[in-house]
């Protein structure tokens, strides 16, 4: 049934089929398997007071269950059912989030 819902949202857009697929299944993102030396880089870059903000297409139900195991984020710019956060558009979102400041 959760399949049959996840095909007929579709044609409502990918960030609505990402709500749906997101919505569809418990997550736990503690079970993810995570490269420690990229989280070990984060860790440290944040200690050197570096802002980590998580831009990702994937869902804002992922994205922030992500953030939040992980404890390094100050902010999330993720997909949210309606606008699929990717490509120029994520870019323009973190650009305003950062009130225009330069980032990598």
């Amino acid at each position: 049934m959760r399949a049959l819902m996840a095909l007929v949202s579709i044609p409502k857009g990918k960030a609505r089929f990402k709500l749906v697929v997101a919505n569809g299944a418990p997550f736990d993102a503690a079970a993810l398997s995570y490269r420690q030396d990229l989280l070990a880089w984060l860790r440290s870059e944040r200690a050197s007071g570096r802002r980590l903000i998580l831009a990702t297409g994937a869902d804002s139900k992922i994205a922030n269950a992500v953030s939040r195991h992980l404890g390094l984020f100050e902010a999330v710019i993720a997909s949210d059912g309606k606008i699929n956060m990717t490509g120029v558009l994520k870019a323009s979102e973190i650009r305003r989030y950062l009130d225009n400041a330069p980032f990598l």
